[in-house]
Formats: C-alpha cells, sequence, structure tokens
C-alpha cells in the first residue's frame, strides 16, 4: 500500500508541474480517473464553485439519502 501511495503523490506533484506550465489554464480534457489528491478537484472537474454548489444542490434533491 505504500509503494501505492507513492505512486499517486508522484503522480499529483506531476500533474501540477502541468498546471505550472499551462499557467493554470484549465486542461481541455481530465483524466479517466479522478486523482483523489488533486488539490484544485472542483476547479478542474467543475469548473467553479458556483457550478459546484448548484450541482451538489440538485444532487441533494435527487439523492437526499446520497
Amino acid at each position: 500500500m505504500e509503494t501505492q501511495n507513492m505512486i499517486a503523490a508522484d503522480i499529483t506533484s506531476r500533474l501540477q508541474i502541468l498546471d505550472t506550465l499551462s499557467n493554470d489554464t484549465l486542461f481541455g480534457s481530465y483524466l479517466n480517473v479522478a486523482d483523489p489528491n488533486e488539490p484544485n478537484w472542483k476547479q478542474r472537474f467543475f469548473d467553479s464553485q458556483a457550478m459546484y454548489d448548484r450541482l451538489k444542490s440538485i444532487k441533494q434533491v435527487a439523492d437526499p439519502q446520497g
């Protein structure tokens, strides 16, 4: 499990390097599997806090038990 955690941390740090090189411009696509260590996950997958909040409120109505 420790090796797996080290690999995950390495991938996360490499993606952060790509973010820096791209001047924090959002990528045109995203990885097939979300990185649970992604520090900016709301921005990466939902574009903005407002969009995340809107989708979260819809989910609470559609699936209140969640």
